[in-house]
């Protein structure tokens, strides 16, 4: 009998032990679930360093980029402003022609420092991509006249083709031109005045084309640059 209650008694606190064991399994499962799927605190720090660390970069490399667009703004403006004093410079406009030509309504000429006679000198306005000056208009005429220096010159008209029949050497008919030739003019002296040269005064004068004078080349200017 009391061997009995003995093992009951055993078996009664094996119960209760196994109870209570099961209790505080149930404590510590249900302390636990909060903390399921959440980082803990180092992890936290170091994820918020590490974005901070891109924030700064990010910004470090977006400053960095407009301080350079800056600088190379400021290049361009800089010689925009060496361009815009350059041009004020030299007049008021920029370069049209090459060195010793002078650029004049649109075209360039070059007033020659040697003589020829007129074959030579047209063809050394063709080897210049130019042809010897055709004058159009009164304007055009009185810039020759200022620029010769009071010397005779070669133009590009002449009768070669048909006598009496005056040309230009870019076809022009002179009768669709002015015309300025000198007093008595042309007047065909010798029967030898088959090409034209400028008086000091700048008129025309009909003259052997075996003479040597001095020449006028004319071209189309270019588009304005700057060296």
């Amino acid at each position: 009998m009391e061997l009995d209650d003995t093992y009951e008694n055993i078996d009664r606190t094996r119960g209760d032990r196994e109870k209570q064991e099961n209790v505080m399994s149930e404590q510590d499962v249900q302390s636990a679930d909060p903390v399921r799927g959440k980082c803990p605190p180092l992890v936290i720090s170091i994820l918020l360093g590490l974005s901070i660390l891109l924030s700064v970069v990010i910004l470090g490399t977006a400053i960095i980029l407009f301080i350079l667009w800056s600088t190379q703004l400021t290049a361009i403006e800089n010689k925009f402003q060496q361009e815009i004093s350059s041009i004020k410079r030299n007049g008021s406009e920029c370069r049209h022609c090459a060195a010793g030509w002078i650029h004049f309504h649109g075209k360039c000429y070059h007033f020659s420092q040697s003589l020829l006679n007129w074959y030579e000198a047209n063809l050394n306005c063709f080897s210049k991509r130019a042809y010897l000056i055709v004058i159009n208009t009164a304007l055009e005429q009185k810039f020759m006249a200022d620029n010769i220096m009071r010397q005779p010159h070669w133009i590009g008209l002449s009768d070669l083709t048909v006598e009496g029949r005056w040309k230009w050497v870019d076809g022009t008919d002179i009768k669709a031109t002015n015309k300025f030739w000198g007093p008595g003019e042309p007047n065909n002296k010798f029967n030898v005045g088959d090409c034209t040269q400028t008086n000091s005064d700048g008129k025309w004068n009909d003259v052997s084309c075996k003479k040597s004078n001095r020449w006028i080349c004319e071209r189309l200017s270019f588009p304005c640059f700057i060296n």
